[in-house]
């Protein structure tokens, strides 16, 4: 917004000038606000950029092959508890199989 076009809007108005300085005066203080709020925001943007950066390299110490050692141990877990489960189910079958070759009631 520039004085010379107001001017050329308010040719006529007694009061012109006093009109123009009250316009920039608002106009001046909302930039002023905007470009504070907008740091702010451009802060808090870059903050997050940030954090998520240093956590990406974390991945990137170990490369493709990067594992968190959280799920290495839950994936550890559940193979064991797997493997104890097909053993029981194995069992389970051996016994019946058994039991009902011999003729035996199972219950």
């Amino acid at each position: 917004m520039k004085r010379q076009e107001l001017k050329n809007l308010l040719q006529g108005v007694d009061n012109a000038n006093e009109i123009i300085d009250r316009i920039m005066e608002l106009n001046g203080a909302d930039v002023e606000n905007a470009k504070k709020n907008a740091s702010t925001d451009y802060e808090a943007v870059v903050a997050e950029r940030d954090k998520w950066k240093a956590e990406a390299e974390s991945y990137g110490k170990g490369g493709a092959k990067y594992v968190d050692p959280v799920e290495i141990e839950r994936l550890k877990k559940f193979e064991t508890d797997t493997k104890t489960a097909q053993r029981r189910a194995t069992v389970v079958a051996a016994v019946n199989e058994m039991l009902t070759r011999n003729k035996v009631n199972s219950n």
